[in-house]
């Protein structure tokens, strides 16, 4: 039996036990049944058909989120790649922390939608203090350790692994990236909905 027959099912049965609606099986009733007597549903149950796309639905949602929460990279990335040496030092620090900011939240997105991450046990808690960063030909790099903890025991040690990203602007796209994350033969890739490809 197909996973989303096996949803379908124990949602049934959660209902029925519920008291939402009769466990039966459909042959058992008259075609000629009276609608009027039918057992019905209360008006707190949500259709089955709409049950059955709430995942899916949550799924559309989070993916409309990454390209508006992209954005916020653009001013911090592009103060970034424009700073001269000149700079003060201060300066170019907040411009890294607003750029791991953005990171980390488009991460738990990318993370919740990506089906081998066990998003429900575990929290994404940040990069590492000796995260680094670098400019090169108009691409920002980054490298370091995105560590994560253990839901619900929040007390235990939090685990890192490592993490790289290249971050550009494209005056067609936008703020464009590619996000790496995991050890050896365990990497995970993560894209924004385009990156050009002579930027790679």
């Amino acid at each position: 039996m197909h996973g989303g027959a096996l949803s379908f099912c124990a949602a049934q049965q959660s209902l029925a036990a519920d008291g939402a609606i009769a466990c039966f099986s459909s042959n058992l009733f008259p075609l000629s049944l009276n609608g009027d007597r039918a057992p019905q549903l209360k008006p707190s149950v949500i259709p089955f058909t709409k049950f059955l796309n709430l995942f899916e639905m949550k799924r559309r949602t989070l993916k409309k989120q990454i390209p508006e929460l992209a954005q916020r990279l653009f001013k911090p990335v592009r103060k970034y790649l424009e700073a001269s040496s000149r700079v003060n030092q201060d300066i170019l620090y907040r411009y890294e922390l607003g750029i791991e900011y953005c990171i980390v939240d488009l991460m738990r997105l990318h993370l919740v939608l990506d089906p081998i991450w066990p998003h429900r046990r575990r929290w994404l808690d940040g990069l590492s203090d000796e995260f680094c960063w670098e400019r090169k030909n108009g691409v920002v790099h980054g490298s370091g350790k995105l560590f994560w903890g253990h839901w619900p025991e929040v007390g235990r040690e939090i685990s890192g692994l490592y993490f790289t990203t290249m971050l550009t602007l494209c005056a067609r796209h936008g703020v464009e990236y590619i996000f790496r994350y995991g050890n050896g033969d365990h990497v995970r890739s993560y894209y924004s909905q385009r990156w050009c490809s002579t930027r790679v």
